[in-house]
């Protein structure tokens, strides 16, 4: 199983629900826990959060804490942009790292004896796109999905086996086509056709970063999607969109 850290309830108490953050390439569960835990677990203190490490070391030296990665990167040269084929081979990197990815969250709800419906997948980068694609295949909908800044977002939505509500953003100065705001904007009205709940946000003058905005990002949705009054189960094998969605106000 990953190895993780953990931030627990800064009020004090029992967890009313679990955030999940996944790293961006090159980093790791540690490093996200000291930066965006440090800002995250103020703006929701009623959560526990998760930072697993990705499975596979990055340029890992002996002695050193190690970089991870969630899944095989595609390595372009330095000045080249990435094609959709590139992004294709990334969307397919990214299916075979599903199950351990759902096997590790299959083992948080257990521990803390919850739902899916009391679960928050989130992440940064590279991050967001394995939340995102584990999320999407899993039997039952997570409570929200926050992809910043993730990218190859479009190729798995046909294929979706569940319909989480999704939040995607980006910052407003990250001008990358495989996962700044002009890949965002693309995925978005893809999401709408497809039946989910989503809202694109992009956010000013921020590149690619987990700003403390971005963080607030993430604390509006789970405040949205944690207090909302739970709807009866629809007589059907498919989830169904909600017939209105919420948006977090920008900052």
């Amino acid at each position: 199983m990953l190895k993780d850290c953990s931030i627990p309830p800064k009020n004090g108490g029992a967890p009313k629900y679990v955030v999940i953050f996944l790293h961006g390439l090159g980093s790791n569960g540690q490093l996200m826990k000291d930066h965006a835990g440090g800002m995250l677990s103020l703006m929701i203190p009623d959560a526990k959060i998760y930072f697993p490490d990705g499975p596979d070391a990055v340029n890992a030296d002996p002695g050193a804490q190690p970089y991870r990665s969630w899944f095989e990167v595609v390595h372009k040269p330095q000045g080249h942009s990435l094609t959709e084929e590139d992004s294709k081979a990334i969307s397919g990197h990214a299916l075979k790292a599903v199950p351990q990815m759902n096997a590790y969250i299959d083992q948080v709800l257990k521990q803390e004896g919850i739902t899916e419906d009391r679960l928050i997948l989130a992440g940064f980068s590279q991050g967001a796109s394995m939340a995102y694609y584990a999320a999407l295949n899993r039997d039952k909908p997570v409570a929200a999905v926050y992809s910043l800044s993730g990218g190859a977002l479009h190729w798995i939505v046909d294929q979706a086996k569940s319909k989480p509500p999704v939040l995607l953003s980006a910052g407003g100065n990250e001008h990358s086509d495989y996962s700044g705001n002009r890949h965002a904007t693309r995925v978005h009205p893809i999401l709408e056709k497809a039946g989910f709940e989503t809202e694109c946000i992009l956010i000013p003058g921020k590149e690619h970063e987990i700003s403390h905005e971005s963080m607030e990002l993430l604390a509006r949705l789970a405040h949205i999607v944690m207090n909302r009054t739970p709807k009866p189960v629809a007589n059907t094998n498919e989830p169904q969109a909600p017939k209105q969605a919420h948006r977090p106000p920008a900052p």
